[in-house]
């Protein structure tokens, strides 16, 4: 009798090694994984129901843990309608850079300013601030790149980018509501649209003040959101997510990424830039 090839599913390292996972979270992340990547998926149509099966947990704890999950930028869940108009659901899939377990926080600074060469101080000390940021990240709830505003700076972000997208509508005033309606309930597409409005916006203030210049020795060539490092989550300054990058050249053509999650966060990487 032939024998049967055994299945499997490879399992992202960065789920099975990251310590700071509960058990609840760990086998909702099996389970989407065995979904996407077992099938050969980016994401999958998952109910609750089958989350019920899969991890043995109610459906309101299944519920919680995605939750949580979404809040630690784990998984990305989006919601799709069917073409015949009925019901919705949601997609699931994990965060790029789940590929591999995240990099080391250790930074070896230099053991006297006499031996240090030029440059490298500077490119030292904004290692050090890089890794208060991805402390921090560890103890701070961060969903989305608006934690860092107070809720009036919230609602101007909110009535600005509301205004924008109606510009064009029919009734300029109805639309606008209905906007600042599904921002208020929390509507996961208009959320996502109105951060990558924000994201752009923030990002274009960012390049306008510090691109062409210098940090040390790497000249800031470019200044980003999260979502265009799609599809390098392998490359290791990507492993711990933030919502905006900067990416530096030195002379000798080495490059280097910051990393932050607010635009205040970002300055204070680049503070200290010269022509």
């Amino acid at each position: 009798m032939e024998e049967q090839e055994e299945r499997y599913t490879r399992v992202p390292n960065a789920i099975l090694d990251d310590v700071t996972l509960s058990l609840h979270e760990r086998a909702i992340l099996v389970h989407i994984a065995r979904k996407t990547i077992g099938y050969g998926k980016k994401s999958d149509g998952i109910s609750y129901s089958q989350f019920e099966k899969a991890t043995g947990m109610s459906a309101s704890k299944a519920k919680s843990v995605i939750k949580s999950l979404r809040e630690k930028r784990r998984i990305i869940v989006k919601k799709q309608y069917k073409a015949d108009g009925g019901s919705s659901y949601n997609r699931y899939s994990l965060t790029p850079g789940q590929e591999v377990a995240p990099p080391s926080q250790e930074v070896d600074t230099p053991r006297s300013h006499g031996d240090t060469p030029p440059g490298q101080e500077v490119a030292t000390q904004k290692i050090i601030e890089q890794n208060k940021i991805d402390k921090r990240r560890e103890t701070e709830t961060r969903d989305n790149i608006f934690h860092t505003l107070t809720e009036h700076e919230q609602q101007r972000e909110a009535n600005l980018y509301a205004d924008h997208v109606s510009s064009d509508a029919r009734n300029f005033t109805s639309y606008k509501a209905k906007v600042l309606k599904q921002i208020r309930k929390e509507h996961l597409e208009t959320l996502e649209l109105f951060e990558a409005w924000y994201l752009e916006k923030v990002c274009g203030t960012l390049s306008s003040k510090y691109a062409g210049k210098y940090v040390g020795e790497y000249l800031i060539e470019s200044i980003y959101p999260y979502t265009d490092t799609q599809g390098y989550a392998k490359e290791s300054h990507y492993m711990s997510p933030n919502f905006i990058y900067a990416q530096g050249r030195s002379s000798d053509d080495k490059t280097t990424t910051w990393g932050a999650d607010s635009l205040e966060e970002m300055e204070a990487l680049l503070e200290g830039v010269h022509e």
